[in-house]
């Protein structure tokens, strides 16, 4: 599927732009107003819509803005040398690419725990070396979302220089996430059923970092 660019309209975020407060005009009962009090009262409402409006707008331009700065494709995107076992989860998979730097990320949802269990020693193949897996709560329901559970995989800009940009951490960065850009990392999406960490080997050699709570 060709990747496109994400289009404003279709990407706003609804849920934020759809629940902008109501105002609540109650009209009043058992009171006549004067014929100057009633233009006030006109006056004053249609500023309220007016401002009304302007906040909705405002709002999802930010979330469309927020948006737009993915390209998408609806399909797992990756790399065609990643484990042949991978295959079969690129139609259920999500790529997206950006925001600033052409960044891919992966989100691959699972609804089978046997399906999960059977992808994650592949999986575990294509994280870089010392690179962390984070351990995210799951259903993961922000702008990368993966439900119910699974993994959201992050992989270096397209093009990176190896030797400006070698495959390891950025001296300095506090951001974990901004820290090991230039590696492929994991987000694991826990639910505790198809997601079990009580059932799945987590490699002796990577930082585990734990923001489930």
């Amino acid at each position: 599927m060709e990747r496109r660019k994400a289009a404003v309209e279709t990407l706003v975020d609804r849920e934020v732009c759809m629940n902008i407060p109501k105002l609540n005009l109650k009209p009043l009962t058992g009171q006549r107003l004067s014929p100057q009090s009633k233009l006030s009262a006109a006056g004053a409402i249609r500023t309220l819509k007016i401002v009304a409006s302007l906040t909705a707008l405002t709002l999802c331009a930010m979330c469309s803005i927020a948006y737009a700065d993915y390209e998408f494709d609806n399909q797992g995107d990756w790399p065609r040398d990643w484990p042949k076992e991978l295959e079969p989860l690129r139609p259920h998979a999500r790529t997206l690419v950006g925001p600033i730097v052409p960044q891919p990320h992966y989100e691959i949802p699972f609804t089978s725990r046997e399906e999960f269990e059977a992808a994650w020693p592949h999986l575990l193949q294509v994280k870089s070396k010392g690179a962390p897996v984070i351990l995210v709560r799951g259903p993961k329901t922000d702008f990368m979302e993966v439900k119910p559970a699974g993994v959201l995989i992050h992989s270096p800009p397209a093009g990176t220089d190896r030797q400006a940009n070698p495959e390891a951490p950025i001296p300095g960065v506090t951001n974990v996430r901004e820290r090991w850009m230039n590696t492929t990392f994991i987000e694991l999406v826990v639910d505790g059923t198809i997601v079990d960490l009580n059932r799945i080997p987590l490699p002796a050699d990577t930082p585990i970092i734990d923001e489930r709570f």
